[in-house]
């Protein structure tokens, strides 16, 4: 059986709490990864929380739950602005590193040019 449907098989035994459960340990993870800036971390846990949240939503149970794992929710969501808030500061820098680099080549290039080599 693939993985990912097994992953989903296994879920739906969940019940809805233990899903939202398992999602706020995934976005508290991938708070410290974003923290420690362990990226590459952080983006395999999004594919896995992300699974989680599919299994959530689709849960039998969810309509009439919902508001007893809206309290859970409400922090993961928060703990999600934080992360976004990092990454975001990350991208920004990288995007600096980027141009620093660009700006760097294109005054090598035009040096090149101008001294004949």
């Amino acid at each position: 059986m693939p993985e990912r449907l097994n992953m989903s098989i296994e879920m739906q035994s969940f019940s809805t709490q233990q899903h939202a459960e398992h999602l706020l340990r995934l976005s508290l993870a991938m708070l410290q990864f974003a923290e420690d800036g362990d990226w590459e971390s952080f983006s395999q846990f999004e594919i896995k929380r992300q699974a989680v949240v599919d299994s959530l939503f689709s849960h039998p149970d969810i309509g009439t739950n919902l508001i007893h794992v809206a309290p859970v929710l409400e922090q993961i969501i928060e703990l999600d602005a934080e992360s976004m808030a990092m990454g975001k500061i990350e991208m920004d820098r990288l995007r600096g590193q980027l141009n620093t680099m660009h700006n760097r080549q294109h005054a090598s290039k035009a040096y090149q040019q101008t001294s004949g080599y």
